[in-house]
C-alpha cells in the first residue's frame, strides 16, 4: 500500500508479465483502505477490509468470485497464486476447487522445520494445513533449496526462486583497511526482534566472548515484540555499553560497512536476505543451520548451541562468506513467470488424484490396511474356525505388513530396500506409541473433558492420523 515501497515496486514488475494482475490483501476495516486500488493500467489491489481476522477467508473468496465473474478474460487463462500454504493457501485451495483454477503456492519459510512446528500452537496447526494445501497445488515456488528438499514428496513441480534483491555497492577500500587494523571486533545482526530469531542465544554467546577478554561490540538492527525483553537481558548480562539496539533502518549499508562479522541465530529461516547482503559486503558470516546458511558459510552451528557459536565468535580470522550467484532482474522475472505457467501446464495435464496427492494415497493406504485387518479376522474365524483371539493377532500382523508396504512403496514412493529393516522397526515403534497416545487422548477427552466416547475416538483418530503422517514423512520414510 505504500507508494515507494519495494514490495509495491516488485508487484508492478510482476504486472508487466501478464494481461492483468489482481492482488487480494488480508486487511481489517480499521486499516481504512479503499475497496480497490489501481497501481497501474493492469495491476489492481483489493483489500478484504474484514470486520475481523476470522473473516479474511470469506471476504477474499467473495472478492475473487466477483473478479472472475466480472472479468472479460476467459477462466482457463487464470492462474491463482498464494503467498503461503497456510491461511492464504487454504483460501486459494477453496477457490481452486470451486472454479477449477490452477494453483501455485509460494513458500517463504521453512515450515517443515521442527522449530517452526513447535514454535506456537498456531504453527502446529499450520503445518498439517500446509501439507494439505501443497498436496493439491499444481506448482510450488520456494525461496531456497532447503525448503524444496523438505517438501519433495508433496509436489511434482517445484521452482527454487529467492526474492530478487538489487546488487549492493562493494565495501569501501578505506573502510576495509580500517576494519583490518582495529582491535575491536564489530558483530552485526539484522532481523525482526521475535522469538524465532533466537537472539538470547546471541547475547549469551556475546557475553562469553566479552568475558574471555576480547574487545567487541554488537549491533542489533531491527524491531519487534522482543525488543524490551532483549534490552533487559543485555542489562542483566551487564552488556549495555557493548550492545547497540539500532531499531528499524531502511538503509543498512553503513551497518554492513562498519561490521566485521555477521551473525544469524534464527531457529528457522526460509531464505535469509540479510545473510546474503552481508556476504555481498565481504563479511564473514556465522549462522545457525537455517535458510541459505549452508550455501554461504562453513561457520554453521545448531540453533541454541551457545558453545559452538561462542567458539566461532572468538575467532577474528574467519574467511569471508561466499557471494551467492545472483541472476539479473530480467532472468528473475522470466523464471517467476515460468513458475506460474508451470501451474497452468500441470493443471491442464489433469493427472490423477492419487499420482499427485500424497494425502489421498496416505488415507487410502490406511483404510486398506484397516479393511485387510477386518476382512482377514472374519475369514480366519468364520471359515477356518480359528479362535478369535488368535485370528485377531494373525490378521493384525498381516495388516501391519500390508500397511507398511503400502505406505513405503505407494504413499511415500520409497522403493529402496537397503534400510527396510530399520524403517520397519521405526514403523512398529510408532505403532506402539500410537496405542499409548490413543489411550491417553481418549482418557483426556472422555474422562476429563466429558466428551462422548464415539466423538472422542473420532477426534483421537484424526489427531493420530496427522501425527503418523508427519512421523512417516520425517522419521520412517525420510529419503534424505
Amino acid at each position: 500500500m505504500e507508494e515507494n515501497s519495494l514490495v509495491r515496486a516488485r508487484i508492478l514488475e510482476y504486472g508487466s508479465l501478464f494481461e492483468e494482475l489482481h492482488v487480494v490483501v488480508f486487511s481489517t476495516r480499521i486499516m481504512n483502505y479503499e475497496s480497490r486500488i489501481k497501481l497501474s493500467d493492469n495491476v489492481f489491489v483489493s483489500p478484504t477490509n474484514s470486520t475481523n481476522k476470522l473473516m479474511y477467508l470469506v471476504d477474499a473468496f467473495r472478492i475473487v468470485k466477483k473478479l472472475i465473474e466480472n472479468s472479460k478474460l476467459k477462466i482457463e487463462n487464470y492462474v491463482l497464486s498464494t503467498q503461503d500454504p497456510f491461511e492464504t493457501g487454504l483460501t486459494g485451495l477453496l477457490i481452486k476447487l470451486r472454479y477449477k483454477l490452477p494453483l501455485q503456492v509460494q513458500i517463504h519459510t521453512d515450515f517443515a522445520n521442527k522449530y517452526f512446528i513447535t514454535h506456537s500452537i498456531l504453527n502446529f496447526i499450520r503445518f498439517p494445513l500446509g501439507l494439505l494445501v501443497l498436496s493439491f497445488a499444481d506448482s510450488v515456488r520456494v525461496v531456497s533449496g532447503r525448503i524444496a528438499k523438505s517438501i519433495y514428496s508433496l509436489s511434482h513441480s517445484i521452482t527454487v526462486l529467492p526474492i530478487s534483491t538489487p546488487p549492493l555497492a562493494p565495501r569501501s577500500p578505506l573502510l576495509a583497511k580500517e576494519r583490518e587494523e582495529r582491535k575491536e571486533i564489530n558483530f552485526l545482526t539484522v532481523c525482526r526482534l521475535e522469538k524465532e530469531k533466537n537472539l538470547e542465544t546471541l547475547l549469551k554467546a556475546f557475553k562469553k566472548v566479552i568475558d574471555g577478554g576480547i574487545e567487541a561490540r554488537l549491533v542489533i538492527v531491527g524491531d519487534g515484540s522482543q525488543k524490551e525483553n532483549l534490552k533487559l537481558k543485555a542489562k542483566s548480562l551487564k552488556l549495555e555499553d557493548k550492545i547497540q539496539f539500532a531499531g528499524w533502518q531502511n538503509d543498512l549499508s553503513k551497518y554492513y560497512e562498519q561490521a566485521d562479522i555477521y551473525v544469524s541465530t534464527s531457529l528457522y529461516e526460509g531464505y535469509g536476505v540479510s545473510m546474503v547482503e552481508a556476504a555481498e559486503h565481504g563479511l564473514a558470516v556465522i549462522a545457525s543451520n537455517a535458510g541459505v546458511a549452508e550455501e554461504l558459510t562453513p561457520y554453521i552451528f545448531e540453533p541454541r548451541d551457545i558453545r559452538a557459536l561462542t567458539q566461532y565468535m572468538q575467532n577474528r580470522n574467519l574467511e569471508k562468506a561466499k557471494t551467492p550467484a545472483l541472476i539479473s532482474k530480467e532472468e528473475y522475472l522470466l523464471k517467476y513467470k515460468k513458475s506460474l505457467e508451470q501451474a497452468l501446464i500441470c493443471h491442464k495435464k489433469g493427472e490423477g488424484l492419487f499420482k499427485r496427492n500424497i494425502l489421498a494415497r496416505y488415507l487410502v493406504s490406511g483404510f486398506s490396511a484397516a479393511g485387510t485387518n477386518i476382512f482377514l479376522l472374519y475369514i480366519f474365524t468364520h471359515f477356518f474356525h480359528i479362535w478369535y483371539l488368535y485370528s485377531s493377532v494373525l490378521s493384525f500382523v498381516i495388516s501391519i505388513a500390508v500397511s507398511f508396504s503400502l505406505q513405503k512403496l505407494w504413499t511415500f514412493q520409497d522403493k529402496k530396500t537397503e534400510r527396510v529393516h530399520h524403517q520397519f522397526a521405526r514403523y512398529m515403534l510408532l505403532a506402539l506409541f500410537g496405542i499409548i497416545l490413543n489411550t491417553l487422548l481418549m482418557f483426556l477427552f472422555v474422562d476429563i473433558l466429558n466428551i462422548w466416547y464415539i466423538l472422542g475416538q473420532i477426534m483421537t483418530g484424526g489427531l493420530i492420523a496427522i501425527f503418523n503422517f508427519v512421523m512417516y514423512k520425517f522419521f520412517v520414510f525420510n529419503k534424505n
